[in-house]
């Protein structure tokens, strides 16, 4: 009784131990994600004060029209990088997971002692 009660602990730590390690794998990835969206909007804010300041100070009303082409620098491929940067991060997370949860699942494994 008394060893299945000390397995019954072990098992209870190792999942404290996996969950804590998931939450870690999770909270990590977050963070780059964040950063990758905080860079994104700071881009966009920065591009949109330039065509603020650009559509103020144009005086030909012709000019207008075409300002935001000539202003705005972003490209589909600064967009497509970005994408790209967070379809990573997801897939590092995917993978960091999958092998937490495997050591998990093999620490939870019966030994294979011989019986005495």
């Amino acid at each position: 009784m008394k060893n299945q009660i000390d397995n019954t602990g072990n098992v209870y730590q190792q999942q404290v131990a996996s969950t804590q390690e998931i939450c870690h794998i999770l909270i990590e990835s977050l963070s780059r994600i964040e950063n990758i969206w905080l860079t994104q909007t700071s881009k966009a804010l920065e591009q949109q004060a330039k065509l603020l300041h650009a559509i103020t100070e144009t005086q030909d009303p012709q000019g207008l029209s075409i300002l935001p082409f000539s202003v705005l620098s972003r490209t589909p491929e600064d967009l497509i990088s970005a994408q790209r940067e967070m379809l990573e991060v997801v897939t590092q997370t995917q993978a960091k997971i999958t092998e937490a949860l495997g050591k998990h699942a093999e620490a939870l494994k019966p030994s294979k002692q011989p019986k005495a």
